[in-house]
């Protein structure tokens, strides 16, 4: 987490939220670590968890370990892309976040757009169809609130038949306008969210509930919330960063 805190002085936009101890936060301010500093910090606390033997770990020992593995992996690669080295989209989105889109032939895309044409009703260009056929789906703006409190509800009901929430966990909801996202959510600790839906996109249900997978839905964000806090409450009391990292996470 310090590494962390030293690379976010660098970058505001790296440390989402933070909920360890506020001197680490003002330490990593005041000294402010030359970029190649940390990155050589980095390195080495990556050797030191490669040479740890994880045959006499237990299964969550073991991802633990690859998580702190990859967590490090991205640290670096965001240090050196602070220090100007470019990289192509795949190489970044894996150094990063352990992950590369999917790479399809024109064919694929074709297929899809003759199975489209098919199904939406014919009057016009594909594009202007299905629009029309998309505007018989959008949720009113004063209901997206509703809508999305009562997904949620019935995903954390459906989670709860079989995972464990932690006590007294809850998401609020807010609706905002004149942002850049179409949602958000940022965790406050103590097992507390905070959604945030701009109304000024129009959101069709289907995207609604997509949003609610994405930013709200239980089953993704306690366990590992829960996991996280396990894990960390050993090391600083409970505190939790979040980071770019969420993404490999979930």
């Amino acid at each position: 987490m310090k590494l962390v805190l030293a690379v976010g002085q660098y970058d505001p936009e790296y440390v989402d939220s933070y909920f360890g101890p506020p001197e680490w936060q003002e330490q990593a301010a005041t000294r402010k670590v030359p970029l190649g500093d940390i990155r050589l910090q980095v390195v080495r606390t990556s050797e030191e968890f490669a040479a740890i033997n994880p045959s006499g770990l237990g299964e969550m020992e073991k991802l633990r370990l690859r998580f702190m593995g990859k967590q490090l992996d991205s640290v670096k690669t965001r240090i050196d892309m602070l220090a100007g080295i470019k990289m192509k989209f795949n190489e970044e989105s894996a150094a990063l976040f352990d992950a590369v889109a999917p790479d399809y032939p024109d064919a694929h895309f074709e297929a899809q757009l003759a199975r489209a044409d098919a199904l939406i009703p014919r009057a016009g260009t594909l594009r202007e169809r299905y629009e029309k056929f998309r505007q018989r789906f959008l949720v009113p703006k004063e209901k997206v609130e509703p809508v999305f409190r009562a997904a949620m509800q019935e995903a954390r009901q459906r989670t709860r038949r079989h995972i464990q929430l932690p006590e007294g966990e809850n998401i609020r909801i807010e609706c905002v306008t004149e942002k850049p996202w179409p949602a958000s959510s940022r965790c406050q600790g103590n097992g507390q969210s905070v959604v945030q839906l701009n109304t000024d996109v129009p959101y069709t249900i289907d995207e609604l509930l997509n949003m609610l997978a994405m930013r709200g839905i239980q089953g993704i964000t306690s366990p590992t919330c829960s996991r996280m806090t396990v894990w960390l409450g050993n090391v600083v009391g409970g505190s939790l960063v979040s980071s770019p990292f969420i993404l490999r996470a979930r």
